[in-house]
């Protein structure tokens, strides 16, 4: 439910203003209109991100603890996983967005119907060697970090898979 609702919210964030984009005669997009966007799209793929890992989580227990899944993803842990999934987009999200609000831009008008972190940085009026930095930092954490723990959930995934003698069963635990 929680990816449904991602999703959908994503699309509606960046659509609507390429819709403006697209029939309009004004083509930019204002500080204001980007800083809510940028701020809304770092939201919703942070949680994305963080939803994946438990996503990975639910399936390591469904396979390599199928006895004790129904107490290990009481219903409890699922609701508090959902939720620290989206406190860290919206941590992430608050971070990124308060950096890039500290650089100050030569413009205030953007010709993209979608605020991203390279054209701001591009608008800069000073150097922003420090506030990039900050930035790949937070980026990684939010990026790298779940990769690692959901290509980790796998491995322990297809190992417990691969130990299974029999066909049948390695091919029910693949479904």
């Amino acid at each position: 439910n929680n990816l449904s609702f991602l999703d959908l919210c994503y699309n509606t964030s960046i659509v609507p203003q390429l819709l403006v984009n697209i029939s309009g005669i004004d083509k930019t997009m204002s500080y204001a209109g980007c800083m809510t966007q940028f701020f809304i799209v770092l939201l919703l793929g942070g949680t994305e991100c963080m939803l994946l890992v438990v996503m990975a989580f639910d399936r390591y227990v469904a396979v390599c603890h199928p006895l004790h899944y129904t107490s290990i993803m009481h219903p409890l842990l699922c609701h508090a996983l959902a939720i620290s999934s989206w406190v860290g987009g919206l941590v992430n999200s608050l971070t990124q967005t308060s950096l890039i609000m500290t650089i100050p831009l030569c413009g205030h008008h953007l010709n993209h119907f979608f605020c991203e972190m390279l054209v701001l940085l591009k608008l800069a009026c000073e150097d922003t060697v420090g506030t990039e930095a900050n930035l790949f930092v937070a980026g990684a954490i939010i990026l790298v970090c779940p990769v690692a723990l959901i290509l980790g959930t796998y491995a322990h995934i297809a190992h417990a898979v691969l130990k299974i003698k029999s066909r049948s069963g390695r091919r029910k635990a693949l479904g």
